[in-house]
């Protein structure tokens, strides 16, 4: 009984001491707020159903002909090799893979096939939408014709593959309120013949085509690489407080502002108080920590492919004898 009474008396007193001790931030990383400047990227969130991370952190390469390879395979491999000398690990890879992988397990890797001055390529490692074609991008012609710029997109293209969005259409930047950047749906190539036919509303409207990633997406309408990708699509580092300063104008996955328009002068993309930028060449330290940081999170090793998966290399196996024992 004594010793209760002495608890009683004590307990209050504790108490009120670890109120009153200043708190210590002791390196602990459930409570230690971030001293440094977070990194700015946009991916795909690496979780279904919007997406898979590729395995191994290899695209496994395919190309619809010999014609297609001899053309193109040169300019991947510049294109890895530019990464690598941003900072990319070389754990990060391009493997091109034979002509069999590629007729029967086609959705297991990324298919190149020759459109003469024009690239598309789908984000992240397919997925069942692969079986409808109108989930796939639409290909955007190249604003110029160079070695250098073929290199630097076909950079872009497998960031895209990778799992990274537009550095533009990180929604965060398109709050109302706080919007940092401006489309300019009007000034993008062969838009009048794009939206013959279109009402006002089907073009302007909540839901319009210059308005609405998801109806662009829809029907395949170029405004979708421009456009705020939703929100639950997406990962990134940046909340409701994103602003001018959040965005990394040096990503190699940011429109210039010239980039897609009708002329080399139309502005297809500024910023909210009308600034102009150019595209960059190269990728930047953010693009570099983005992929790192994609596929090093708990979801970085894929969920496991059952064999009555089409995507499994075992499919073919599975449907031959699924009913053998029935």
């Amino acid at each position: 009984m004594i010793l209760l009474k002495m608890w009683a008396i004590l307990l209050p007193i504790l108490l009120l001491q670890l109120l009153n001790t200043p708190t210590v931030y002791a390196g602990h990383p459930e409570w230690e707020h971030a001293r440094f400047m977070l990194p700015n990227w946009v991916s795909v969130k690496p979780v279904e159903p919007w997406s898979r991370l590729w395995p191994d952190k290899t695209i496994k390469l395919c190309y619809e002909s010999e014609a297609t390879w001899r053309k193109y395979h040169n300019y991947y491999r510049s294109a890895m090799r530019l990464w690598y000398a941003s900072g990319l690990p070389e754990e990060f890879k391009v493997r091109e893979v034979g002509r069999d992988a590629c007729q029967n397990t086609p959705h297991e890797q990324l298919m190149v096939i020759d459109t003469p001055e024009l690239f598309a390529t789908d984000i992240g490692f397919p997925s069942n939408d692969y079986l409808n074609p109108s989930n796939h991008p639409s290909p955007n012609k190249p604003a110029m014709d160079t070695e250098e710029f073929r290199v630097t997109t076909f950079a872009h293209e497998l960031a895209h593959s990778f799992g990274m969005y537009h550095e533009h259409q990180n929604p965060y930047y398109w709050l109302y309120g706080s919007q940092v950047f401006t489309f300019h749906c009007n000034q993008m190539k062969d838009f009048e013949e794009l939206t013959n036919g279109m009402s006002q509303d089907r073009i302007w409207g909540a839901d319009g085509v210059c308005r609405s990633f998801t109806q662009a997406r829809n029907i395949g309408f170029p405004s979708i690489d421009w456009l705020p990708v939703p929100f639950d699509e997406i990962m990134s580092p940046h909340g409701s407080w994103a602003n001018k300063a959040s965005v990394d104008f040096d990503s190699i996955m940011l429109y210039g502002s010239h980039n897609g328009g009708e002329t080399e002068f139309s502005v297809t993309l500024s910023l909210a108080d009308g600034t102009l930028f150019d595209e960059p060449e190269t990728p930047s330290v953010d693009d570099v920590m983005g992929l790192k940081l994609l596929y090093n999170t708990v979801y970085g090793t894929p969920v496991r492919i059952l064999f009555n998966d089409p995507r499994s290399p075992n499919y073919s196996t599975f449907r031959t004898y699924a009913g053998c024992f029935t």
